[in-house]
């Protein structure tokens, strides 16, 4: 009876070799190889082609270095520490100082003195000459240079009147003017602030207030003047020029 049980249940159990369908029908292990590959085929196909990530890096490197280097610039340039009011002041119109100037610390570094002028009319001013100097031995440049007892009296005095007449919208006409010794002076010909050819022109781009002194000087404009008032400075004060 066991036998013949045994043999029963033989028959009824399917058989373990494989039918054709399946042969055809994936296996687990089969499906789960197809989805690993599916899966790295996908991020395969979703990474950048070698090229690109190559472009990217040399691009993201270039942007380092240029960040780089323009930040040591920066420090350097922060860092500068030179003595003298050109380098601590550089484009600061008023700045004071114990040193109390004279006409003769301005002759004395070979500026030529064209003129002196009549203050009368001037507020405050002790004197004021007009005149030619070289900064570093370059073209001859123009200044006028108004003197004051001290600085405080120099800014409070001179600095309107130093605004009328300077910058792009600086007076050029005597009528237009408060104190009209040396207008003439004051003006060019075109072709500089404010100018076109054959019309009059503000010949000092800015000025400074720097101790007692007041210097317009010539310039196209403001940055260029104010250089060059510092380089006369400068000159005066034996640092420079």
């Amino acid at each position: 009876m066991v036998v013949a049980a045994d043999i029963s249940a033989a028959l009824l159990r399917p058989h373990l070799t494989p039918s054709k369908c399946d042969l055809h029908r994936p296996s687990r292990l089969r499906t789960g190889y197809r989805k690993r590959v599916f899966i790295q085929g996908v991020a395969t196909a979703a990474s950048p082609p070698l090229s690109y990530s190559r472009l990217m890096n040399k691009t993201l490197i270039s942007i380092i270095a240029l960040t780089t280097l323009l930040s040591v610039f920066a420090i350097a340039c922060g860092s500068n520490s030179g003595d003298g009011p050109h380098e601590a002041d550089l484009l600061r119109k008023i700045t004071a100082s114990d040193r109390i100037f004279t006409a003769e610390d301005f002759l004395a570094i070979g500026m030529k003195k064209a003129k002196e002028y009549d203050v009368t009319g001037l507020t405050g001013a002790t004197s004021a000459i007009y005149g030619f100097w070289k900064p570093g031995g370059g073209e001859s440049v123009e200044y006028e240079i108004r003197f004051y007892p001290s600085h405080d009296e120099a800014v409070s005095n001179g600095t309107s009147f130093a605004d009328e007449v300077t910058g792009p919208d600086g007076a050029v006409a005597s009528d237009d003017v408060t104190w009209k010794e040396g207008t003439r002076d004051r003006r060019t010909s075109g072709f500089t602030i404010g100018g076109g050819g054959g019309s009059l022109a503000v010949k000092y781009g800015d000025y400074i207030i720097h101790s007692n002194v007041l210097i317009l000087c010539q310039g196209r404009d403001s940055a260029q003047s104010l250089d060059r008032c510092w380089a006369l400075i400068n000159g005066a004060l034996g640092i420079g020029g």
